[in-house]
């Protein structure tokens, strides 16, 4: 069984501290400014609850704050992916889209895919396609369908701000005969999830800080910045050709 905390402590671990230079929250997404620009998510499960020491965040190390990760104030834990994602050096990846990459592979295949992507239709053409979300809308399923649905699955897509919510332990356990692909600008871009049976890892570099950062501050939601974003995937090369 794997340990909770496991993916979490292992990503924190492998960062070298820096200083945070700039914190910004948007509507929907979180960046912070340290080597790099990291982004998040934004999940909120408090709605009168704000975020603990806000005002002086930047002057915590970047090992500190990225340590929020782990808050189960969900606003506070997506600062901690931000900043996760702003001190880590991402592994060198293929610039490929994953769902681009999935169509061209997964045709027939039962594909469950956990989170809100905006081409998730697009596979729904020739594969079996699930999808799992909190709030579902119409044609999803709620998440709590995960233990019934991820085991039958061919393939998981899994969003990684899961790692906000912590739901993503009990996810790569019930998908551990699928392949399974951690996605989209939240999920830090290293090897270290290979320990935890991910076979593919796509995530993004910011290629435009100046102009993010002025988009998150006025509202942008994910799908506003791919224009400023580079894909980057990974692969666990063991297992690449198994799809």
């Amino acid at each position: 069984m794997m340990e909770a905390y496991g993916i979490y402590e292992d990503l924190l671990s492998s960062l070298k501290d820096a200083k945070i230079k700039e914190i910004r929250m948007g509507l929907h997404m979180v960046g912070v400014k340290s080597k790099r620009l990291g982004l998040s998510l934004l999940y909120q499960n408090f709605e009168h609850v704000g975020i603990p020491k806000a005002g002086k965040l930047t002057k915590l190390s970047g090992l500190n704050l990225a340590r929020h990760v782990l808050s189960w104030n969900f606003a506070e834990a997506s600062i901690g992916l931000a900043t996760i994602n702003a001190l880590m050096h991402p592994e060198k990846g293929e610039g490929l889209n994953a769902f681009d990459w999935v169509k061209e592979r997964a045709k027939g295949k039962k594909i469950a895919v956990i989170g809100h992507f905006p081409r998730t239709e697009e596979l729904k053409n020739e594969s079996k396609v699930w999808v799992f979300e909190r709030k579902p809308q119409k044609g999803d399923f709620p998440d709590s369908a995960e233990e019934y649905y991820l085991p039958k699955a061919d393939v998981v897509m899994v969003t990684g701000s899961a790692l906000i919510n912590k739901t993503m332990p009990r996810i790569l356990t019930l998908s551990k005969n699928a392949y399974t692909i951690v996605l989209g600008p939240s999920t830090p871009v290293t090897r270290t999830w290979f320990k935890y049976g991910i076979d593919v890892v796509a995530g993004s570099n910011v290629k435009d800080e100046k102009m993010v950062l002025k988009k998150l501050s006025e509202g942008a939601t994910g799908c506003d910045l791919v224009r400023d974003l580079e894909f980057s995937m990974i692969f666990n090369q063991e297992t690449r050709g198994k799809l």
